[in-house]
């Protein structure tokens, strides 16, 4: 298999069956699987139309979490697919694509997320009946298998057992520099998950009691 090369995920085809006019297709992920290049697939071959936007862009979030009819139609224009990525960024983004689906005629919306448990809490009770959940994971063996053949499969077990099959780490020949990627990406996963959890940790009211001498130890549980 060379470096560099698209291996053609089975998302892609249930990503397209997923979306439809009136509806919003979900797409959950962990970093690092091929989502980037999913989507850019997606609308090379079946929207080349489309609006892709970040909820990361404060631009973007100006109108995605208006809850205006009138803005929101702004935004989108003429375009008949909206592709949102990072969108558990965006502050009630649900009840914004129930929005934009419900007044946007032929409208056809995909929102990716790299926080299943964000975006799934902002989506789920806005987009009921509205929506289709997709989970994009690493690389299956049935996507590997077209562009590899039965030697390959069997020389490359033991790196796929060790670094997984994330595509970054799948198309790299050299088994040092897929575990340089792999910790690379662990790390930054790693990160952003404590200073998540951090931060919703201290959105949670809590009460705290320190123990007296000798051991001076405070403790803090959840209140209310």
């Amino acid at each position: 298999m060379a470096d560099g090369a698209y291996i053609p995920q089975a998302q892609l085809g249930r990503l397209a069956g997923a979306v439809a006019p009136g509806k919003v297709a979900v797409l959950y992920r962990p970093r690092r699987v091929g989502k980037t290049t999913l989507i850019r697939r997606y609308v090379r071959e079946h929207a080349p139309d489309a609006m892709v936007v970040t909820g990361e862009d404060i631009a973007v979030r100006e109108y995605l979490e208006s809850q205006s009819v009138a803005k929101l139609r702004e935004f989108v224009g003429d375009r008949r697919t909206l592709v949102v990525d990072e969108a558990q960024h965006v502050r009630q983004i649900g009840l914004n694509l129930k929005l934009l689906v419900d007044h946007v005629d032929g409208l056809r919306v995909v929102a990716t997320g790299s926080s299943s448990f964000d975006l799934a809490a902002q989506t789920g009770e806005p987009l009921t009946g509205r929506k289709t959940t997709l989970l994009l994971l690493p690389l299956a063996q049935l996507e590997l298998a077209p562009v590899e053949s039965a030697h390959e499969t069997r020389t490359n077990l033991q790196a796929r057992l060790l670094y997984g099959a994330y595509p970054e780490v799948v198309l790299l020949a050299s088994a040092a520099t897929s575990a340089k990627r792999l910790r690379r990406a662990v790390a930054t996963t790693s990160m952003t998950t404590a200073y998540a959890t951090a931060s919703s940790a201290a959105s949670i009211p809590s009460s705290c009691a320190t123990t007296p001498a000798p051991f001076g130890r405070t403790t803090c549980w959840p209140s209310g």
